[in-house]
C-alpha cells in the first residue's frame, strides 16, 4: 500500500466521533455542561469545556478538533444565556480566550497530520529503495574463469569488477568451503542435471579481508549444439540471515540445557489426536525425577500413561484446554498462581506453569507455589491493615476521631476533645477533668513508668516534645494501645511545666498487626534457615548490597568479610559464567528481562575453593518511569541436585550389562543425524549387528557365559570405533553401530568387515572358550528419513546375511531419487 493509501485509511478510521476516545471527550463536555447548570453562578466551569479540545490534539484530525471546539463554544454560549452573563465584558473575554485555544488546537492538529503524512511518504521511499537493491551476477567461461561482473560488486563485496575478471570464484572462497564449491561444480558437470540450478551457502572474502556468507546459485549455459558454453553465477548476501540462524541455534541449545537442568518438575507430553486431527489428550514420553517425585510415582509407571489417566481433573479445570491452545500458537503458555484441585494431594494447590510446543510435543514445567501464594496473601492482608490504619488517620483528622488534649498542671485539670470519648467508647460526662482520673484508667503495668517518663520529659526544656505509648482502659473493660505525642507550652520560673498540649491516636490494631507480622517474619526466617536459602538485596543506583547470614555461609565467608559486597561478589563467580551474568545485568538495565526471573550459575566458594552450583531467583523493582531501583533475590546451593541429575542422565542412557548406549539413547542420537543435511561429501552409516546362534550359547554354556560374550563383544566393538562413532545395545543379542563421516557405503562395509573379524576371536568364559560370529547389515542414513525406515533397512540387510549363511556383512543400497542426494 502507498503512503497516500495509508493516509486515506487513517482518515477513514478517524471519522468524527466514531473513535471511542472522541466520544469520551464529547461525553466529558456534556457532563461539565450539566454540572455547570447545576452549580451556583459563582462557581464557573467555563474553562473545563476547552480541556477535551486541548486533549484531542494528541490524536484527532483537525476537523474533529474543530467539532469539539464548536461544541465547547456552543455550551459556553448556552451557559451564558442561561445565567444572563453572555454579554458581560468578562464573559466575552473568556469566550475569546476559548476561541484562541481552539485556533491553536486546530493548528497543532494540522501540523501533526502533516507530519504523519510526511512520515508515511518517507517510509514508502525506503521501501522502494529496498525492493530495487541488486545482487551480484557473474558470467564465467566453461573453465569457471570470470569474464563479466555486475556493477553491484563494489557495493556488495568492495571489489571492482576488474579485480575479478580473469579469476575463478574459488580464489575468493573460504578455504573451509572449498570442498563444498567443488561438490557444487561436480553436480553441474553431471549431464542429468544440466537444466537445473544448483545453490550453496558459502563464505566469500570481502575486499577488507573479512568473510561474509553468500547464497551462491550457479546455472550452466549450453549453446544450440548442447555444448557447455559457460556459467551464470548469482551471489546473494545472507550474512545477517546466517548470523540470525546461528544465534537462534545457540539460543535453542541454551534453552534445552536450561530445561534439562531444572530442579522443578518437567515433563514432555506428546499430543493424542482423534480421527479429525483434534487433540483430545496428551501422553507422557519423558519426565525428570522431580516430576515423578511430585506425582508420587516412578518414571516407568508414568511414561506411556495419558495426562487424563494420571490427572483427570485437568479436563474439568480447563488446564487441558490451555495445553491444547498452546499447541496452536508459537508463544509459550505462561500461567502464574494457577489454582488447581490436585488429584493426588486432594486439595487446592497453586502453580506457576510454563509450557511450550516442540513439534507434536509439549515441554511442560511447573512449580508448586502454594506456600508462596499463602505468604503473599498474608503480606497483602498485613499491607491492607496498614492501609486501613492510614485511612482511619485521615478520617480521624476529618471527622474528629483524633483525640486532642490540653493539660494544666497548676489546676491538675485536663481538657479532652470529643475524639477521646469516641476512641474509648465513653459518653460525655463519663470522664471528669481531673488529671488523676486519666492516670487511674491506664494499664497497671504502664502507670508507674508513664508518670516517671512524663515528668522527666516535661521537665527538660531541651526536649519539650515527647512521644510515649501506653495502654488505657476502654469502656468495655479491654485495653487500647495509645500513642501520645505532646509538647510543653509553658514553664514556670523553676522550669516546672505549666501547660502542655498533645494528641491521642488509637494504635491497637497497628500493634496487633506488628505482632502478627513479627511472628510471620520469624517463621519465614526459620523456614529459610532450614532450607538453606540466602536472601540478598541490591540498591541499583548506589550498588549497596546486603546479605543475610545464610548468604555469607553459601559463599564460605564470615559475615562482614567484604566491605563492598556487590563489586567483590564478581570474583566468586565461576569464570565461564561471568559473561552470562554480565549479560543478565545488562538485560535488566536495558529492560529486556521480566521483573521476575530465575537462573543458575556457578561460584568458587571462598573457604575451600570448591565449585558450587547456585540457583537464583531475582525480583526487579522499578520506578514509575520503569527505571531500576533495586534487586531482591534468593540464592540456593543446588550442587547435590546437579550431580544427581547428571548421574540419572548417565543411567538413563546406558545399557547396564554392556556399558553401551541403550536403545532409547541410540534412537535419540540417530534421530538428530537424520535431521542433518549431508555436507562436505560425507555420510553417516548404521551397522545392524546380530550375534549368530546366541540362543545356543545361552543354552549350552549358560546365561552367565552369554552375558560374558555380550560384554566382550561390546568391548571389542567399542575399542575399534572412533571417538565420534558410537555403539548401542538395542535388543538381547542385537547391537547397533553408527559411523560418523564415512566417505561411502563401501567405506562403511570395510569397517564392518573389520568389526566382524575382530569379534570372531574366541571369547574366554568360566564355561570354556566360546566361538562367536557376527552378521552385520550396513546402510547409509538419508536426510529427513524416519528412524523406523532406517532401522528396517539395516535390519533387512542383516536378515539377508542370515539367510545367506551368517558370519558376513551385507549392505543395503538406498535408491537416490533426487539430485540433492
Amino acid at each position: 500500500m502507498t503512503a497516500g493509501g495509508q493516509w486515506q485509511q487513517i482518515n477513514v478510521r478517524f471519522k468524527p466521533f466514531k473513535n471511542r476516545r472522541l466520544l469520551g471527550l464529547l461525553a466529558s463536555q456534556v457532563v461539565v455542561f450539566w454540572l455547570d447548570l447545576q452549580l451556583p453562578p459563582a462557581i464557573s466551569l467555563l474553562a473545563y469545556y476547552w480541556v477535551p479540545v486541548v486533549l484531542s490534539v494528541l490524536f484527532a484530525t483537525p476537523i474533529q478538533v474543530l467539532l469539539l471546539a464548536g461544541v465547547a463554544l456552543s455550551f459556553t454560549i448556552a451557559v451564558g444565556l442561561y445565567w444572563g452573563d453572555l454579554f458581560s465584558a468578562g464573559y466575552l473575554v473568556r469566550m475569546i480566550g476559548g476561541a484562541v485555544i481552539a485556533a491553536i488546537a486546530v493548528y497543532l492538529a494540522v501540523q501533526r497530520q502533516r507530519e504523519t503524512a510526511a512520515r508515511f511518504q518517507l517510509e514508502e521511499r525506503y521501501r522502494l529503495l529496498a525492493e530495487n537493491a541488486s545482487d551480484v551476477v557473474l558470467f564465467a567461461q566453461s573453465d569457471h574463469r570470470i569474464h563479466w561482473a555486475s556493477p553491484s560488486l563494489p557495493l556488495v563485496l568492495g571489489w571492482n569488477p576488474e579485480d575479478w575478471i580473469g579469476t575463478r570464484l574459488s580464489v575468493f572462497i573460504h578455504r573451509q568451503d572449498a570442498p563444498a564449491l567443488e561438490a557444487l561444480y561436480a553436480q553441474l558437470a553431471d549431464l542429468a542435471n544440466r537444466v537445473s540450478r544448483h545453490e550453496k551457502n558459502l563464505r566469500l572474502r570481502h575486499h577488507d579481508g573479512d568473510y561474509r556468507w553468500f547464497a551462491i546459485r550457479i546455472t550452466a549455459v549450453y549453446d544450440t549444439t548442447g555444448r557447455l558454453s559457460g556459467y551464470v553465477k548469482g551471489l546473494r548476501d545472507i550474512q545477517d540471515q546466517v548470523r540470525s540462524q546461528q544465534a537462534l541455534a545457540a539460543e535453542r541449545a541454551q534453552l534445552r540445557a536450561t530445561l534439562d537442568s531444572l530442579i522443578d518438575p518437567h515433563v514432555l507430553l506428546t499430543a493424542i489426536r482423534d480421527e479429525q486431527g483434534n487433540i483430545i489428550d496428551f501422553r507422557y514420553i519423558d519426565a525428570n525425577p522431580a516430576a515423578c517425585l511430585y506425582n508420587r510415582t516412578s518414571r516407568d509407571k508414568l511414561i506411556g500413561k495419558t495426562l487424563l489417566q494420571i490427572l483427570p481433573a485437568h479436563q474439568a479445570s480447563g488446564l487441558l484446554d490451555q495445553y491444547i491452545q498452546a499447541m496452536t500458537r508459537p508463544e509459550p503458555l505462561i500461567l502464574n498462581d494457577y489454582a488447581y484441585s490436585h488429584d493426588i494431594y486432594l486439595e487446592e494447590r497453586r502453580f506457576d506453569i510454563r509450557a511450550v510446543r516442540i513439534d507434536e510435543s509439549l515441554s511442560y514445567t511447573w512449580r508448586d507455589v502454594t506456600d508462596r501464594y499463602q505468604a503473599a496473601q498474608q503480606l497483602a492482608e498485613a499491607k491492607e491493615r496498614y492501609q486501613q490504619l492510614a485511612q482511619r488517620w485521615e478520617f480521624a483528622m476529618d471527622f474528629g476521631d483524633l483525640a486532642i488534649y490540653e493539660s494544666n498542671y497548676r489546676t491538675q485539670k485536663v481538657f479532652y476533645s470529643p475524639g477521646i470519648l469516641k476512641q474509648l467508647g465513653y459518653q460525655p460526662g463519663d470522664w471528669s477533668e481531673s488529671l488523676n482520673e486519666w492516670l487511674q484508667r491506664l494499664h497497671p503495668e504502664d502507670r508507674i513508668w508513664i508518670e516517671q517518663d512524663l515528668q522527666s520529659a516535661r521537665a527538660d526544656r531541651n526536649q519539650s516534645i515527647y512521644t510515649i505509648e501506653y495502654r488505657i482502659q476502654h469502656r468495655d473493660g479491654s485495653y487500647r494501645w495509645i500513642i501520645d505525642r505532646g509538647k510543653v507550652l509553658a514553664y514556670d520560673d523553676e522550669n516546672r511545666p505549666l501547660r502542655s498540649i498533645g494528641t491521642h491516636i488509637d494504635i491497637t490494631e497497628s500493634k496487633q498487626a506488628e505482632e502478627a507480622l513479627s511472628r510471620a517474619n520469624q517463621k519465614m526466617r526459620m523456614a529459610s534457615l532450614a532450607a538453606g536459602i540466602g536472601f540478598w538485596e541490591l540498591d541499583w543506583v548506589t550498588e549497596h548490597c546486603s546479605w543475610d547470614a545464610q548468604m555469607w555461609k553459601l559463599y564460605g565467608l564470615e559475615p562482614g568479610a567484604l566491605e563492598e559486597i556487590y563489586p567483590s561478589w564478581w570474583q566468586f563467580v565461576y569464570p565461564d559464567d561471568r559473561d552470562q551474568m554480565q549479560q543478565l545485568m545488562a538485560g535488566i538495565q536495558a529492560q529486556t528481562t521480566t521483573n521476575f526471573f530465575e537462573h543458575d550459575f556457578r561460584i568458587i566458594r571462598a573457604n575451600d575453593q570448591q565449585v558450587r552450583h547456585i540457583y537464583s531467583s531475582i525480583y526487579v523493582t522499578r520506578d514509575p518511569q520503569d527505571q531500576v531501583l533495586r534487586l531482591s533475590g534468593v540464592n540456593l546451593d543446588i550442587t547435590n541436585q546437579k550431580r544427581a541429575e547428571q548421574e540419572l542422565t548417565q543411567q538413563a542412557q546406558t545399557d547396564e550389562l554392556t556399558g553401551l548406549f541403550n536403545r532409547r539413547a541410540a534412537i535419540a542420537k540417530i534421530q538428530s543425524l537424520c535431521e542433518l543435511d549431508r555436507r562436505h561429501g560425507e555420510a553417516n552409516a548404521v551397522l545392524f549387528c546380530d550375534l549368530d546362534h546366541f540362543k545356543n550359547i545361552n543354552d549350552y554354556y549358560g546365561h552367565a557365559a552369554g552375558d560374558a560374550v555380550l560384554k566382550v563383544t561390546a568391548e571389542r566393538i567399542q575399542s575399534a570405533i572412533r571417538s565420534n562413532d558410537f555403539a548401542a545395545r538395542i535388543g538381547g543379542d542385537e547391537l547397533l553401530v553408527v559411523l560418523r563421516g564415512v566417505q561411502s557405503l563401501e567405506n562403511a562395509v570395510a569397517i564392518a568387515e573389520k568389526l566382524r573379524h575382530l569379534v570372531a576371536e574366541p571369547v574366554p568364559t568360566d564355561a570354556g572358550p566360546v566361538d562367536l560370529t557376527l552378521t552385520i547389515g550396513v546402510t547409509l542414513i538419508q536426510s529427513e528419513e524416519t528412524i523406523d525406515t532406517l532401522i528396517a533397512r539395516a535390519d533387512t540387510a542383516m536378515y539377508q546375511g542370515k539367510q545367506a549363511g551368517r558370519d558376513r556383512v551385507i549392505s543395503f543400497t538406498c535408491p537416490l531419487n533426487t539430485p540433492d542426494h
